[in-house]
C-alpha cells in the first residue's frame, strides 16, 4: 500500500513540478526512506513486548 501511495506521489510530482522521474524519485521518495525504516525498527522491537504484556493481562 504504501509502494502504491509512494508511487503516485513521485508520478504526481513529476508532472506537477515538470522533473524527470529520477529527480522527482530523487525528491519525493528518498527523503521518506529514514524515517519509514525508523518507524520500522521501533515497531519491530516493540511489538513482542506489546504482545507479552498484552498477554499478560489476559491472563
Amino acid at each position: 500500500m504504501k509502494a502504491l501511495r509512494g508511487a503516485i506521489g513521485v508520478s504526481w510530482l513529476r508532472v506537477a513540478a515538470s522533473l524527470d522521474f529520477a529527480t522527482a524519485f530523487q525528491k519525493g521518495f528518498f527523503p521518506f526512506v529514514p524515517g519509514g525504516l525508523i518507524k520500522a525498527a521501533i515497531a519491530g522491537l516493540l511489538m513482542p513486548l506489546l504482545w507479552r504484556l498484552a498477554r499478560a493481562r489476559a491472563a
